[in-house]
């Protein structure tokens, strides 16, 4: 990849990433648990652990798709 190209993926990827951290918090708020603690385990790594514990937080009641 060119560097151009490189850069346009990490916008991408930095998009969903606050997009998911959002989708996270509402889905706390609806069931009443404290999103703080996840919101700080999601952002304590790479853009793969922001999903990994997305998924093991809410991938009983969210399907994500690459």
């Amino acid at each position: 990849r060119d560097a151009q190209e490189s850069r346009g993926l990490g916008d991408v990827y930095k998009r969903q990433a606050f997009y998911i951290l959002g989708v996270a918090k509402n889905l706390c708020k609806q069931v009443g648990i404290d999103s703080k603690p996840i919101m700080k385990e999601m952002m304590s790594g790479d853009y793969e652990n922001l999903i990994k514990v997305f998924d093991d937080k809410f991938g009983s009641v969210v399907t994500m798709y690459k």
